[in-house]
């Protein structure tokens, strides 16, 4: 029994560096759970997935520099990279009303439905609504 508790909590620590790499946590943490001394190594030696990362950052009130295409606050005034003056924002949202109400509309329509997505959801499920939409419609 005790194993067990100390693999559960030994799969935290790949699941944990494989979070912020964008990647699922609780894939990971069965697998560091299972199998500990491979995944720590892959999980440290893999590649962050930039596309995930970059949908959490928009989810969470970043925005994309117009001129060096960082992602820095949505306050921002100057980007902290490239060091050019922003546009002035006039209340307008950064995404595309009728493209946010559409994302949400087909999100609603999924069954089964989904219940409370976390950010790294919402990113997966952003990528799968702009790929039915891309590759889907007529």
């Amino acid at each position: 029994m005790e194993i067990l508790v100390i693999a559960a909590l030994l799969g935290l620590i790949p699941a944990a560096i494989a979070k912020s790499k964008g990647r699922s946590f609780g894939l990971w943490w069965f697998f560091g759970a299972a199998l500990f001394i491979v995944a720590l190594p892959i999980a440290l030696l893999m590649q962050p997935d930039q596309a995930t990362l970059e949908l959490q950052q928009l989810a969470e009130g970043m925005k994309k520099c117009p001129h060096c295409a960082e992602m820095i606050k949505a306050d921002a005034k100057v980007c902290r990279y490239c060091g050019r003056d922003l546009p002035a924002l006039d209340g307008a949202p950064q995404v595309n009303d009728s493209d946010e109400q559409a994302f949400h509309h087909w999100l609603d329509a999924q069954i089964p439905p989904i219940v409370n997505p976390t950010a790294g959801d919402l990113a997966e499920l952003r990528k799968s609504f702009e790929w039915n939409r891309r590759n889907l419609q007529g």
